[in-house]
């Protein structure tokens, strides 16, 4: 089910919440990890996933799978499983140092990092040396020395819509390419999708900006960022092109039809909420936000 909004006046918006559909976090149970030589490769649709993290279906990701979450945190979010993927890998070769490389796919620079850990050790954060933009590719995510009997390996989400594929765990220096030289397998197939689907929260700077709006980063915002339009035109519909619209997209056969209301969350001081909205192609409204002017950062219902 796709939604797509044009906003085509000087609102600022941080994020949006549209209560369609909620995920829930699952745990694999036996996997078969790619062993080669001193390298473990692990596939994260076979980790252990938090309920606030989801598996998304990509033919470009190594065993066709990868996992995604929508939320995002400035610190290190609660230490708790909902909010990690977690990989484990057991009896690895001892008196090692092994680097672990990820496969991450970062749209953009607000868009590219993770908290990590190994054996519940401190968090490190992972903020750099991504390749944004080019879809799939390896990085180094950090260092450690492996115990005897069960490692765990966690990443927490820092900023929304990270991509993970894959990790590789090995003691060679070389950076991995392509999907890597080994898959796992996971053996046992995920639950079915919780049947009570409610929630998606969708970043403003993730959805498929114009150019006419600016992408400003903000720590105050959800994310660190927000979209701001360089125009403003009042009571007449801009033209119908991408570079006058944000479209966000909600792509999830399993979500049922029916009525949903949207919300969206501006920031500023003093905005004049009025805007242009459709769903699905439909006709476009033209909305505002309780009133001509609002104060803060403030949840506003939008369309229902």
């Amino acid at each position: 089910m796709n939604y797509t909004f044009t906003l085509s006046i000087n609102l600022l918006i941080t994020a949006l919440f549209l209560s369609v559909t909620t995920f829930g976090g699952y745990m694999r149970g036996t996997t078969t990890s790619g062993v080669q030589d001193n390298s473990y490769w692990l596939e994260a649709e076979c980790a252990e996933i938090g309920g606030r993290w989801y598996t998304v279906a990509d033919t470009a990701a190594s065993g066709g799978n990868y996992v995604v979450t929508q939320f995002a945190s400035s610190t290190v979010p609660a230490d708790v499983p909902l909010n990690r993927v977690r990989f484990t890998l057991a009896d690895p070769v001892l008196g090692k140092r092994y680097t672990i490389y990820a496969r991450v796919n970062t749209p953009n620079r607000v868009t590219d990092s993770y908290y990590v850990r190994v054996n519940e050790g401190p968090w490190i954060e992972k903020n750099k040396g991504f390749d944004t933009g080019t879809g799939f590719n390896w990085i180094e995510a950090t260092t450690a020395d492996l115990q005897a009997g069960v490692n765990t390996i966690d990443f927490a989400y820092r900023e929304s819509n990270t991509g993970l594929d894959k990790i590789l765990v090995t003691d060679q220096p070389s950076l991995p390419t392509g999907f890597g030289a080994a898959v796992q397998t996971c053996t046992d197939n995920p639950p079915p999708p919780p049947v009570d689907k409610r929630i998606f929260w969708l970043e403003a700077e993730c959805a498929i900006v114009g150019s006419s709006f600016l992408t400003v980063e903000d720590p105050s915002a959800a994310g660190g960022a927000y979209v701001s339009a360089q125009k403003s035109i009042v009571k007449r519909m801009p033209l119908d092109v991408p570079s006058n619209r944000i479209r966000f997209i909600v792509d999830n056969p399993d979500v049922e039809s029916g009525p949903f209301t949207i919300w969206l969350k501006p920031v500023g001081s003093k905005i004049y909420g009025r805007y242009f909205v459709r769903v699905n192609g439909g006709p476009w409204m033209y909305q505002g936000i309780n009133g001509n002017v609002f104060p803060g950062s403030m949840w506003r219902k939008s369309y229902a």
